[in-house]
């Protein structure tokens, strides 16, 4: 059986190291919420020591996209690292404990858009993804806008200085208007 995510534990203050207990972190390969046999498993002991955390989930996190797993993360320092771009994590998907989604980097890497925060190129791949992605579907005329996830609550002025609550509208003429440029 082949696992289907790498699972990085919270803080484990129980785990052997010679003659004493230590504080660690367990990361296992799983299938669902069983340990694969022979799969990745490593225990990373930190003792406060934050960067040596770091380097064990580097590795898992090479191991996760070369076998195409999802990482689950329960531990807060990881997952504040995952926020702040410490790690790569091109083609992955990261997710909570819950599956909330801290990361997917999935579809940016089959599009070749590259991890690079603020170039001029990485922000007009941007803004084409985006405008690819909300022209997939078919705009919301006919819908009740109170039930729409973009409806704003205040009016708002777009790009072109036409008052709309329509979200969706205003993301995409932001959109546009950036490439315009």
């Amino acid at each position: 059986m082949e696992g289907n995510h790498l699972f990085i534990s919270n803080f484990d203050r129980k785990i052997e190291h010679g003659l004493r207990f230590v504080s660690g972190v367990r990361i296992v390969e799983r299938y669902s919420y069983t340990p694969i046999q022979g799969g990745y498993d490593e225990t990373v002991i930190v003792e406060g020591d934050r960067e040596r955390l770091r380097e064990g989930v580097a590795r898992a996190l090479d191991y996760a996209r070369d076998y195409g797993l999802t990482v689950k993360v329960n531990n807060p320092l990881v997952r504040e690292d995952l926020r702040s771009d410490i790690f790569d994590t091109t083609g992955l998907l990261v997710v909570d404990c819950v599956e909330r989604t801290i990361v997917d980097d999935r579809d940016l890497q089959k599009k070749g858009v590259s991890n690079m925060k603020n170039t001029p190129e990485a922000l007009k791949e941007i803004a084409e993804y985006i405008i690819v992605n909300l022209n997939k579907y078919d705009d919301c005329w006919g819908w009740d806008c109170s039930e729409c996830p973009f409806h704003l609550k205040e009016p708002k002025r777009d790009s072109w200085g036409c008052i709309t609550q329509c979200g969706w509208l205003l993301l995409a003429t932001a959109a546009i208007r950036i490439l315009e440029k």
